[in-house]
Order: structure tokens, then sequence, then C-alpha cells
């Protein structure tokens, strides 16, 4: 008689392992299949979200060999936060009653929630790959350069203008591989950086600016070839653009290196600051409790501090040495402090784990001290130019900002006047019997009941320009619709003098609409008839200022567009005042 091997189960997950971090409510789905030799008993999903506990769950009772399946995570129902890890895997057992159940176990697969950090290191691959396509795009030119073939060499007819047909498609193709890059990251802001660190705007322009400059140089290649000079100052321009803008991506990677990092050792201080709280929580209590969430942050704040070495050892390829020396940073310290603190709570020496936190905030304290200062002197020697122009414009739209308040608080009373005005005509209207009316003068009613809820809407908004646009309408309804009824009621007044009474109030609401509309073409300011001597001058007196603050607002327009290191200083920032100066018109 021969003894026949029962094999253990085996699991094959179906679905590909998860690349990017999922949103912490994002559900992941992943399928599997188990299979065994002979009948399986039970399949598990095991769950290790770092909490120090294992999480075992029996999902399936299998009644065959073979059993396809899928498991459901959500990070939130773990209770999993921002830069957690989650492991999980599946666990299979079989019959086998002689040896006692196999168990076989699948693939661990990790789900890495998504975080601020995660989402900067995002943006630091795209950064980093638009600063290596326009080095790419460089190289490319400096290797082939545009040159003449000896004037005295024979060559095929034609040969010259292939080659130089064929160096600018080879040329060509990496820059414009490079402008769509840059283009790419001007589209919306970088995750997790500010436009202090990274300004997208800037970006965008950057990427027109050399989308231009392409299409200048391919006008050179046309159908008949241009005259070599041209097409040799066209490729040096775009050398040298190409220089300048990717060496501004080469500093502003370095500066968002250091933004990363400085933001990875504040969430650490964060997680220190709590442990303190659960440390002292554990010395009251002396709970199960207290020290799994003790540990659990322990965890967390050691999961931190992997990665941030994980972004200072990056740095050594982007941040010159000059500004931040990485072997000086106390990394092995911090994490030294955080294995003390683990084995002092493991041994429940709370008093060793009190000096271990202590020596943590040291630690920490001297790395964020290093990379503000390297910010600093990185921003100082690159960017100062481009700060300090920043900080004129800034202080220059304070000015701005605060002028036209002042002249928008000094025409507050003329609009609220206008809307009382419309108002009144408003209750003129309503007080217009509806059943005296044909329906050619229902239908005009209605229009100019319209036009004068557009003029209020519009002057909530502070649209005086739509404003007034709308109320000459309401005006010009009003007005036909008092004639008409004054016509019929001569013909006609109706029961009661319903008519009559009709018209007397249309003609109060064409006056109210008329004053209305003289009032909005004073408040623009257009000077009229119709103000007092007082309001009359202090329009005449605020018509310098608005010039003034218009013109010093197309002085600030350009200064945003100024180019203090080479490129645009905040392209964004001048369209957004671009837009105030047309609704300041």
């Amino acid at each position: 008689m021969l003894a026949v091997v029962d094999l253990t189960p085996e699991i094959a997950w179906t679905e590909p392992a998860l690349e990017l971090p999922v949103a912490l409510d994002e559900p992941v789905v992943q399928g599997f299949v188990a299979v065994d030799d002979h009948r399986l008993s039970e399949l598990w999903l095991v769950i290790d979200a770092g909490g120090g506990a294992i999480d075992r769950r029996s999902i399936a009772h299998p009644e065959g060999p073979s059993h396809p399946g899928v498991v459901r995570l959500s990070a939130v129902e773990l209770d999993a936060r921002p830069g957690d890890t989650i492991s999980y895997w599946i666990e299979a057992s079989d019959l086998d009653d002689v040896s006692g159940p196999n168990v076989g176990r699948s693939e661990t697969r990790v789900l890495r929630v998504a975080s601020a950090s995660t989402e900067r290191a995002e943006a630091l691959a795209d950064l980093e790959g638009a600063r290596d396509a326009g080095l790419d795009a460089l190289a490319d030119r400096l290797e082939l350069p545009v040159t003449l073939p000896p004037s005295a060499e024979p060559t095929a007819e034609g040969a010259p203008d292939e080659a130089a047909r064929a160096r600018h498609r080879a040329t060509s193709a990496s820059s414009t591989a490079f402008a769509e890059r840059l283009a790419a990251l001007g589209r919306e802001p970088l995750e997790g950086f500010d436009a202090g660190v990274v300004d997208p705007s800037v970006l965008a322009a950057m990427a027109r600016r050399l989308g231009r400059a392409l299409a200048d140089e391919a006008r050179a290649y046309g159908p008949r070839l241009g005259p070599e000079a041209a097409r040799r100052a066209s490729d040096e321009s775009l050398v040298t653009m190409l220089e300048d803008q990717t060496l501004f991506l080469d500093d502003l990677l370095a500066r968002a290196r250091i933004d990363d990092a400085a933001s990875i050792a504040r969430e650490l201080d964060a997680l220190r600051r709590e442990m303190t709280s659960l440390l002292a929580e554990l010395r009251r209590t002396d709970s199960p409790e207290a020290r799994a969430a003790l540990l659990a942050a322990l965890r967390r704040a050691q999961a931190r501090a992997a990665e941030l070495a994980q972004r200072i050892a990056a740095m050594g390829n982007d941040v010159p040495s000059e500004f931040l020396n990485t072997d000086a940073l106390p990394q092995r310290e911090t994490q030294d402090a955080l294995r003390a603190m683990q084995d002092a709570i493991e041994n429940d020496d709370l008093d060793a784990a009190e000096r271990a936190l202590a020596d943590l905030e040291r630690q920490i304290e001297a790395m964020a001290g290093a990379l503000s200062g390297a910010e600093g002197e990185l921003a100082d020697a690159r960017f100062g130019p481009r700060e300090r122009a920043m900080a004129e414009a800034m202080d220059a739209l304070a000015g701005l900002e605060t002028e036209q308040r002042g002249l928008a608080e000094r025409s507050e009373g003329l609009r609220r006047d206008a809307a009382e005005r419309a108002l009144r005509a408003r209750d003129a209207l309503d007080a217009i019997p509806e059943d005296a009316l044909g329906p050619y003068d229902r239908e005009m009613l209605d229009r100019v009941r319209q036009r004068l809820t557009d003029v209020e809407d519009t002057l909530r908004a502070g649209d005086l320009g739509e404003a007034r646009r709308m109320a000459a309408e309401a005006h010009a309804d009003a007005t036909g619709l008092a004639r008409d009824l004054e016509l019929s009621a001569l013909m006609f007044a109706g029961r009661d003098g319903q008519v009559a009474d009709a018209a007397r109030n249309a003609q109060r609401a064409s006056q109210s609409t008329r004053e209305l509309s003289e009032r909005l073409e004073d408040v623009l300011p257009r000077l009229g008839e119709h103000l007092a001597d007082e309001e009359r001058q202090q329009l005449r007196g605020d018509a310098p200022r608005q010039t003034a603050t218009n013109e010093a607002a197309q002085r600030l327009a350009e200064a945003f567009r100024a180019e203090p290191d080479g490129q645009p200083l905040s392209p964004e920032s001048a369209d957004a005042v671009d837009e105030a100066r047309t609704a300041m018109d």
C-alpha cells in the first residue's frame, strides 16, 4: 500500500499588485484563487495594519479543491492614517487529518495609504523628470551642432539639406518632449507644495516660451530650408533658453527636496508630541489600550523617520553640499532614540521612555534647524532676485488693495441709493393690477420686473456696468408700458378705474427706473446733472485716484511678469491683477 502525500494548498493573486498609494477611504478589491490537491477546508484574510495585533478573518469554507474569490479592504475601516502601510495575505487550510491540516499562504501584498508625503514624492518625481528631459534636450543640441560642410568638399545634391533636416528632427523631438513636461507641470499646483516653493504658472509660462521658440525654429525648416545663419541663431537661442530653464528647474528641485524633508520632520515632531501625551496617559492608567496606542504612534514615527532618511539620501544628487551637508544631519541619532523608546516600552520602563522622547525632541530640533537654514541659504543664493521682486510686488499689491478698498467704500453709499431706487420701481410695478392688463402688457410688465431683478443681482455682484445696462433697458420697457396704459385709460378706464390706476403706477415705475438709470450713470462715475454738489465733487475727486489706481495695477501686473532670474515672476498673479483692472474700469 502506497502512502499518498497531501500537498499544501496554494494561493495565487489574480489581480496585479497596487503600485500607487490609495486614498484613505478608497476601497481596494483584489482577486485570488486557492487550489488544493484534495479539498480545501477554510480560507482567511490576514491583515497586519501595524498596530501590533494581527487581524485574521475567515472568508470562506470551500467544498471542493478550488476556490476563486475576492478580498475587500478599506484603510479607513482598519483605523489607518495617511502614510500608514498595511500588509495582507491569504491563508488556506486543507482537510488532511493524518499529519494535521496543511496551511498555505499567498504572497504578502502591501497597501500604502496616500498622504501629503506620498503626494510630494510624486510631485518631486515629476519635477525631476522635467529637469532630466531638459538635460536630454540640451545634450542633443550640444552633441549635434549646426554646421556647414566645407564648401570645397564635394557632396551629393541635396545631402546638406537632408542632414540639416535630420538634425532638426532629432533635436526638436527632445525639446518638444521637454516643453510638454513643463506644460503638464504648469496645468495645476504640484501636490504638497505651495506656490511659494513651486509656482505652476511660472512653469506654464516657461513651456509657452519654449513652444514659441520651437515654432520659430520650425519655420526655418519648412518646404524651403532657411539660411544657415538664421538656423544657427535660432539654435543658439534655444540652447541658451534650455540652459536657463534646466538650471532653474535644478534649483527648484533642490528647494522642493529640502521643503519636503522639512515637512516630514514636522510630521515626525507632531508624532513625538502625540507620543508624549500617550506616555502620560499610560503612566496614569497603565491600560492595554494606552500601551497599544503608544506603540502604534511609535511605529508611525519609525516609518516617518525611515521615510525622512530616504528623502535625505535622495538630496545628495540634487542639493549642493554648500547648502546642506546631509552626512551631518542627525538621522542615525533620531532612529536610535526611537529604538530606545521601543525597548523602554517593551521593558515597561516609562522613565527611560521619557528620556528617549526628550532625546528625540533634541534630534528633531537639530534636523529641522539644519533644513530650515539650508532652505534659506539656497533661496537667497539661487532665488534672491526673485524673492526680492516678489516681496516688492506683494507690498505694491497690499497698497493697491488698500486704495481700491477706500474707493469702493466711498461709492458704496451711491450703490445703496441705486438699490433703493430699484426697490421703489419694483413697488410701483407690484401695485399694477395684472387683471387690468392685456397679454402684451403683461409680457412687458414681466420683462421690466426681470430687468430690475438683473439690476439688483449685478449691484450685489459689484458689476456696475452691467447694472447700468439693465437699468436702461428696464426704463425703456417701463416707459413703453406706461405709454400704452395711458392710451388704454383714455379709451377705456376699466372696471373701477383699474386701467387708469395701472397707468399711474406704470408712470411711477418709469420715473423710478429713469432715476435709477441716471444714478448708475453717476456711480461709474459718469458725472451728470442728477447729483448733489457734494456728491459730484466727491466723484470728481475720486476720478484721479481711480485713474492712478488703475495705472498702479498695470505696473503691478508688469512686475509680476518681470523676469528677475530669466523666468517670469508669477504669470498667474499677473493675470489676476489684469482681471481686477478690467473690473475696475
